[in-house]
């Protein structure tokens, strides 16, 4: 099977240790083809673009997406919006990402909703004018997320909505207009575990059933989201190695996700479409590899 994993952060500090691991499992054990992967500070774009690099050499094909996410609108210096664009002008094959709307407690603790609707705005106009795929998370937000796409379809170069969990009726509105993408994982997909037992693979959601039947033919991608989005149960975690001569080192806390766990959410899905799992992932790998322009590659 050819798989694609539609969103990770393979730049993250925490899997730095083991990249070299995670890119091989994933091209040998999940059957990856590619990777899009998103930036979430200014600080990263440079490790995000050198990751992607085709003179970086990696057992699959990685794709940039370079963006300010909602948590980090805090560190934004001066002319970020100048600098963005500057660094997708030089990199023209880099998507727009990840950026989006966060209304639960931690993404209001970093920016407040204006500082966000405007850092979204800049998004927009980027991925819009360019011609580039944009990546967006969204959280308590699915209404204003809604009315500020709803002003701006359709998206030729495609919206992804990462880690989409929203309802049926959501998935629908979203789903109508021209371009809109949907991204799932694992965490999207399962029922919460019964009290006192978060170690027990969970139950698919009905709710994941019914959104994902929402969601047009060619319009639904599989990710990962690592090093988080881990679901105990459903694909296996980062495998932590020592360097040291002896003594183990502890696995982290939480679990590190890797991409080659794209393959369970695949499974997943299949499981609850009744659809085949080769069917699945033929079609998430086509829409991703289309969104991100890895047949020009």
């Amino acid at each position: 099977m050819r798989l694609f994993d539609a969103h990770c952060h393979l730049q993250s500090p925490r899997l730095a240790p083991h990249l070299d691991d995670v890119l091989a499992d994933a091209a040998s054990a999940g059957g990856l083809v590619g990777a899009a992967v998103n930036a979430t500070c200014e600080a990263d774009w440079g490790d995000v673009l050198s990751l992607a690099s085709p003179a970086t050499p990696h057992p699959l094909a990685l794709r940039a997406s370079l963006g300010i996410h909602p948590w980090r609108l805090a560190s934004l210096a001066p002319g970020w919006e100048d600098r963005l664009r500057a660094a997708l002008l030089a990199n023209p094959s880099a998507g727009v990402g990840e950026s989006g709307l966060d209304a639960a407690p931690k993404g209001l603790a970093a920016a407040d909703k204006p500082a966000q609707a405007a850092a979204l705005g800049v998004h927009l106009d980027l991925a819009i004018s360019l011609g580039r795929p944009l990546s967006l998370h969204c959280v308590r937000s699915v209404g204003a997320l809604t009315e500020v796409l709803a002003d701006r379809a359709p998206f030729p170069a495609g919206v992804l909505l990462h880690a989409w969990g929203g309802s049926a009726e959501a998935t629908a509105r979203l789903a109508a207009l021209g371009g809109v993408h949907f991204s799932v994982g694992a965490r999207q997909l399962v029922s919460a575990p019964p009290p006192g037992q978060a170690g027990v693979p969970q139950l698919l959601s009905r709710k994941a059933a019914a959104m994902l039947a929402a969601i047009p033919p060619g319009r639904l991608l599989v990710e990962s989201d690592a090093p988080d989005g881990f679901v105990p149960g459903f694909g296996a975690p980062v495998a932590v190695r020592s360097t040291a001569t002896s003594a183990s080192v502890p696995p982290p806390a939480p679990p590190l996700n890797q991409p080659a766990n794209v393959l369970a959410v695949v499974r997943m899905v299949a499981e609850a479409t009744g659809r085949g799992v080769e069917e699945v992932a033929a079609a998430t790998c086509e829409a991703g590899v289309r969104l991100f322009g890895l047949e020009e590659s």
